[in-house]
């Protein structure tokens, strides 16, 4: 089962609606390597584009009180979709919705700038250690990446229904990529040199990926009869690994040491998962979440949102004790991505609201929610 790959809202937004349905995709024939087609543009200025107020509010919900801090972005129907930190304070983030990148800083200026390709819907984004932000073409089949100086070039997939989705750095200063619609997962070189390895199992439909402790990346099969997780190594080696609830669908997946953390919107559950293969699958208090992107604090806290109940959830480790914690959101929000920020807040993309958010919990407050924790699984070779 695959998600709708509706016009102008791609693939999280489906998850929003709940629409479900298998699409002709295209299949990826194996490993293969090639050189993408690159477009250079030169530097771009951003966009000069005044910067709406920002809009604060505090309040009491079921699981405690909260601030939001909502910095709206200047283009309307920009529909942010995911971010990552700077290093600085600041934030880059995709906007689907227009066709751009964006940046805030701490104290909410932004800056735009246009992706050269139309209708793409930029979607994931990742930082590779030189200063140069890479994102994913969802809707064209490209990879894009733009300098400290704002050139930007865009490197064309041989395959251009692939839906490259997520992206990470990886080892060889390489980033890796997944294609959902091709399942198959894929690195680039600094050069535009792309290699790229099909998946065994059918319909996987690969959508999160990370870099694991071990070297190796890190991947959520989400097609509802695969929910597995795949480990990639440099040379395009796969092992798959089957989550143990049936259609878990996992979607979102980060690191924290060895342990990997992935959420499974299929079943409401976030699972934990050791580099050897092992898991513990945790229910989600409210019923019917659907947990879909996770990070994780320098201290060591979990965050994931819930777009189709609008909550951010919080796994947290306190002397010794763990604890599922909820904050349901104040507006129809659909927050998509989360990521740490500074003095405890985590910063999220409020899809609906056209808005970067600052979320900051007040610890005592908290309703804290025990684990049931599931059997661990044995490892499938693939």
């Amino acid at each position: 089962m695959r998600l709708a790959f509706a016009p102008r809202v791609a693939l999280a937004c489906a998850v929003l609606v709940g629409v479900a349905t298998v699409l002709p995709f295209s299949r990826s024939p194996g490993p293969r390597s090639h050189r993408s087609h690159q477009l250079g543009l030169g530097p771009i200025a951003p966009d000069a584009l005044p910067s709406p107020p920002t809009q604060s509010m505090s309040f009491q919900g079921p699981a405690g009180r909260a601030t939001l801090r909502l910095h709206r972005t200047p283009t309307p129907g920009s529909q942010p979709t995911e971010l990552v930190g700077d290093g600085r304070g600041g934030y880059w983030f995709t906007e689907q919705g227009s066709d751009r990148l964006g940046h805030v800083s701490q104290a909410g200026a932004f800056r735009e700038y246009q992706v050269p390709t139309r209708h793409s819907q930029p979607f994931a984004l990742a930082l590779d250690g030189r200063g140069n932000v890479w994102f994913t073409e969802l809707a064209a089949g490209k990879l894009g990446r733009v300098d400290p100086d704002g050139r930007v070039l865009e490197f064309s997939l041989r395959d251009r229904s692939a839906q490259p989705y997520a992206l990470a750095r990886g080892p060889a200063g390489k980033m890796w990529f997944t294609e959902y619609g091709a399942d198959a997962v894929g690195s680039v070189d600094a050069q535009g040199r792309v290699e790229q390895y099909r998946l065994p199992t059918r319909d996987a439909a690969p959508a999160g990926i990370a870099w694991g402790a071990d070297r190796n990346m890190w991947v959520t099969e989400s097609g509802y009869n695969a929910s597995r997780l795949a480990r990639v190594t440099p040379t395009g080696s796969v092992t798959e690994y089957p989550l143990p609830s049936p259609g878990a669908q996992p979607f979102g997946i980060a690191t924290s040491g060895r342990i990997l953390w992935v959420t499974e919107f299929g079943t409401g559950k976030i699972a934990s998962a050791d580099l050897s293969g092992h898991v513990a699958e945790y229910d989600v208090p409210t019923a019917g979440a659907t947990p879909f992107q996770v990070a994780v604090t320098a201290a060591g806290q979990v965050w994931f949102t819930e777009p189709s109940n609008d909550q951010l959830g919080e796994v947290s480790f306190k002397r010794g004790h763990e604890k599922i914690v909820e904050y349901p959101l104040p507006e129809r929000a659909a927050a998509l991505d989360v990521a740490p920020g500074q003095h405890e807040t985590v910063w999220t993309t409020e899809f609906l609201l056209d808005s970067i958010g600052v979320f900051t919990p007040t610890t005592a407050h908290r309703r804290t929610l025990p684990f049931v924790q599931l059997p661990l699984w044995s490892r499938l070779v693939a």
